[in-house]
């Protein structure tokens, strides 16, 4: 049994190394364009009938920042008088995973779409490992603060390991937000798990096979438990409402987040569960919508 595991375990390997930027780990600049470009055109092509409407724009700009020895990237999507949506994707991942929020127009509406590849992913030193969450965080720092110098009115938003780094930048500037979300999200240590398939990709041999965005991915998970402990003493410091969205059938970051959550936010000023049922890890992909509601939900009820 070991020995057929241990196969394709490698013929896996194999099979990700034809494709180093695969799926959303990686675009350009120009590939994040033609996201828009395509996007308008369906709204528009949907809006046809009424020749009373405008072709719709959705406003957007990409940056770039210097952070240390490399740069950081992050998305702005819609209009400056809006309060803003800051989104931390997951691993593996980049900011593109969140573009059917970026391009969707019922969103805009309510927020401005701020979305940041977070440290080894998209344009953000990809395929460079950085594990720890400190440093994830002081790379998000920067923007967080030229936000705050605009006035802006921040809903931090993170899935997954984005989850964790948003629990560790709320402890740092819990003042810089109205309020935090978490999807899915990994914030109790040892509360995920960690495929068999994780431990041997560090070695050598099986290291060079994988594309870099699975190797960030995976070095991540390893230290994940470590890290989470490192700062577990800081969740007092939040004081802000908070959401938490999690499937109770996510049998890769438990369900139990959401226990040890409501354990530590003892000093969040109110706290929002929103339990979802037979769904599992993959709450964003495959009830996106669900997701917006919830956002969409919460922000009004800590608006009152």
């Amino acid at each position: 049994m070991l020995t057929i595991r241990f196969f394709i375990f490698v013929i896996f390997l194999f099979a990700l190394s034809a494709c180093n930027k695969f799926a959303f780990f990686y675009h350009s600049d120009r590939e994040i364009d033609n996201h828009f470009i395509k996007a308008e055109k369906k709204l528009n092509k949907k809006n046809k009938k009424d020749i009373s409407k405008n072709q719709i724009k959705i406003p957007y700009q990409i940056h770039h920042y210097d952070f240390e020895n490399g740069q950081v990237r992050y998305l702005e999507a819609g209009y400056d008088s809006l309060p803003v949506l800051m989104m931390l994707h997951g691993s593996p991942s980049s900011l593109v995973a969140f573009r059917t929020f970026y391009t969707d127009t019922a969103i805009l509406r309510h927020f401005k779409i701020v979305v940041i590849d977070r440290l080894g992913y998209g344009d953000s030193n990809f395929g460079k490992k950085e594990t720890s969450v400190q440093k994830q965080m002081e790379a998000v720092l920067p923007l967080v603060k030229k936000l705050k110098n605009q006035n802006k009115k921040i809903l931090l938003f993170g899935s997954s390991y984005g989850g964790t780094l948003a629990s560790r930048v709320a402890m740092e500037t819990p003042e810089s937000f109205e309020a935090v979300f978490f999807l899915s999200s990994a914030l109790g240590s040892g509360l995920e798990k960690i495929l068999w398939v994780s431990r041997p990709v560090p070695w050598f041999f099986f290291g060079w096979m994988l594309p870099r965005g699975f190797a960030v991915a995976n070095a991540e998970k390893l230290i994940h438990k470590k890290e989470l402990l490192k700062y577990e003493h800081l969740w007092e410091k939040i004081n802000i409402p908070c959401a938490i969205m999690h499937g109770e059938k996510d049998n890769l970051v438990y369900y139990s987040n959401i226990e040890f959550a409501k354990n530590m936010l003892v000093n969040s000023s109110s706290l929002r569960i929103y339990s979802i049922p037979d769904i599992g890890h993959g709450l964003y992909w495959t009830k996106s919508d669900i997701v917006k509601e919830g956002i969409l939900d919460f922000w009004k009820e800590i608006k009152k």
